[in-house]
Formats: structure tokens, C-alpha cells, sequence
């Protein structure tokens, strides 16, 4: 499968930022969305294997205003938070440990991260 191929449809999520509100999706959205990311978050066993899975699908995780938000690669559009998913940051690193966070992006990275 090509990478073009596991990048999300262009739906309302993919055109619009959450701005000031948490999520932007209406609820049959959100609930398809959580669908689609549950086994990620729910079987990762590090920050990396999270970070490598979602990769796949055409997402990263960044920090924004304290919070942890999914972004989508091809729009950079801050889909939701990942409390709003079910897996808010808490929850992430009780199961997972702290992350790494480049510094410049808040975005989240692999340990072996280099630039």
C-alpha cells in the first residue's frame, strides 16, 4: 500500500481548525475517528510505537496550549485532543511514561529522534 493510501479522506476534520473549542467534529465524526484510532492508543506499548502508528495513518501528536492534540500530517490541522478521543495525556503517561517533545514544534518524537 502506497502512503497516499492511508491518509485520511478529505471529511470536515481534515478542512477546519478546533480554534477555541475542543473539537470541531460533529459526534458521528468523533465516534468514526475513535474507532479508527482505538487499537493505537489502546494496544501501544511505548511513546514510539503510539507515535510510529499514527504516523501510518497520516497523524502526529502535539502539544497546544498544555493540551495533547492529534494533528493531521497532510493539513497540519488540529483535529481534536486526545482527551476528547478518550486518551487524554494523563492517562497516556501513567501507561506510557513521558514523552519526548521536540522542543521548537511541541510535537511528539521517537527517542531516536535526531533533528
Amino acid at each position: 500500500m502506497s502512503e497516499q493510501q492511508h491518509r485520511p479522506a478529505q471529511l470536515v476534520w481534515t478542512e477546519s481548525g478546533r480554534q477555541s473549542r475542543e473539537s470541531q467534529m460533529d459526534t458521528e465524526t468523533a465516534v468514526n475517528l475513535r474507532y479508527y484510532l482505538a487499537e493505537d492508543f489502546a494496544d501501544a506499548k511505548s511513546w514510539d510505537e503510539l507515535i510510529s502508528r499514527l504516523q501510518e495513518k497520516g497523524l502526529h501528536l502535539r502539544f497546544d496550549e498544555n493540551r495533547l492534540v492529534l494533528v493531521n500530517d497532510q493539513t497540519s490541522v488540529h483535529l481534536c485532543t486526545c482527551s476528547y478521543l478518550g486518551y487524554g495525556f494523563a492517562k497516556l503517561a501513567g501507561i506510557l511514561g513521558k514523552p519526548h517533545v521536540h522542543a521548537d514544534s511541541n510535537k511528539l518524537v521517537s527517542s531516536d529522534f535526531s533533528g
